[in-house]
């Protein structure tokens, strides 16, 4: 009785959380990484080199400017963000129909060692915008601190957000069931917050809002293996329908189609180097 009671809690709070909330937006500068992550869940380790369309971008955050109030933060997202080399044009894109709100760029932080080689506007352009940025501390050879200090040398703020560098505990990740598997709860719609790990998750691929990174990337995943996730339009928002931020709480709030393929739940483990096999992210004991 008291681990129902906790459920229905938990699933009361999160509902007051998505209902309330104002949210945060990730958007992807691009695909790929020059981190190689076991089972990183925007299967960036197998995703072909592509960069986010500024074009589209900025129609997109253009549309998204009218609901701007239901918005929290911004994240500049990846793969690895700073691999993107028009990341500075990015920024003032965002900053252009975003003016108050908070952009932090989320880095692995390799390139962040080598400043110099930066491009010349991405500091001038994080420093002019009021862009911050986020470091996640993976267990290899970074001098963390080093990093920050360099960041805040050239006027950006900068704090290691993340820590998975003791040894990598806490890396978290899914493994996908290519058949789907419909349950009691996943014909609820309603309980998608009950079992759902990324319930308050929100991102912006090209012109479409997805509710999380493996639906909005699952194109890479496809190619890679020959499997065959796939999504239906009622799976996403397209932006310029938005008219309401209501709307985006609605679809955040409710289970969609492309949720059979999913545990839900993330998986515990440590961090690792990606093999890149295919059980890192399928589930293949089905």
């Amino acid at each position: 009785m008291r681990k129902l009671l906790r459920k229905i809690f938990d699933y009361l709070y999160k509902s007051k959380k998505v209902l309330m909330q104002r949210m945060d937006l990730s958007i992807h500068a691009n695909e790929h990484c020059n981190l190689n992550c076991k089972g990183c869940t925007p299967f960036s380790p197998i995703a072909e080199e592509e960069y986010c369309n500024l074009e589209i971008l900025d129609r997109s955050l253009r549309n998204l400017s009218r609901v701007e109030k239901g918005f929290n933060e911004i994240k500049i997202v990846g793969g690895e963000p700073l691999l993107n080399r028009e990341l500075a044009k990015m920024i003032k894109i965002v900053r252009t129909h975003f003016d108050k709100n908070p952009i932090y760029i989320w880095t692995n932080g390799i390139l962040l060692q080598y400043p110099e080689r930066m491009p010349a506007d991405f500091w001038k352009a994080c420093k002019d915008y009021d862009v911050s940025i986020r470091i996640t501390a993976y267990p290899i050879r970074l001098d963390y601190a080093r990093l920050i200090d360099t960041c805040k040398s050239n006027g950006v703020q900068a704090s290691v957000f993340i820590d998975k560098s003791d040894e990598g505990s806490g890396w978290l990740s899914r493994e996908l069931n290519e058949k789907g598997n419909i349950n009691f709860w996943s014909k609820l719609k309603i309980f998608k917050l009950w079992r759902c790990d990324s319930y308050n998750c929100m991102h912006l691929v090209e012109d479409k809002i997805f509710a999380c990174s493996p639906m909005g990337m699952i194109k890479h995943l496809n190619r890679r293996f020959g499997t065959d996730f796939q999504y239906s339009t009622t799976d996403f928002l397209f932006v310029e329908k938005i008219k309401k931020f209501s709307q985006i709480r609605k679809y955040l709030f409710l289970e969609s189609p492309f949720c059979r393929y999913c545990p839900g739940k993330y998986q515990s483990s440590h961090w690792d180097v990606s093999k890149k096999a295919k059980e890192e992210w399928i589930n293949t004991s089905y």
